[in-house]
């Protein structure tokens, strides 16, 4: 579970692991390399290996979100 306070934003990154994202609360403006998502309680996103990818708060309230991966053997 990942918490972002309102005006925040989380690294631009990549990384060679693939994963899901579910946002519990608040709202998010999303990035994937060049197109932008703007993402709502209880929306899915999925985020391929290596896409730069960005959460960005939107609006006045926190955003949470769950972030999915597969588990490692």
């Amino acid at each position: 579970m990942f918490r972002l306070e309102p005006g925040k934003h989380s690294n631009l990154e990549r990384h060679s692991h693939e994963h899901g994202v579910v946002i519990m609360h608040g709202r998010a403006r999303l990035q994937i390399n060049e197109e932008f998502f703007e993402l709502n309680p209880m929306d899915v996103a999925y985020i391929s290996g290596n896409d730069l990818h960005q959460f960005m708060v939107l609006g006045s309230e926190p955003l949470g979100f769950l972030c999915v991966i597969k588990a490692r053997k």
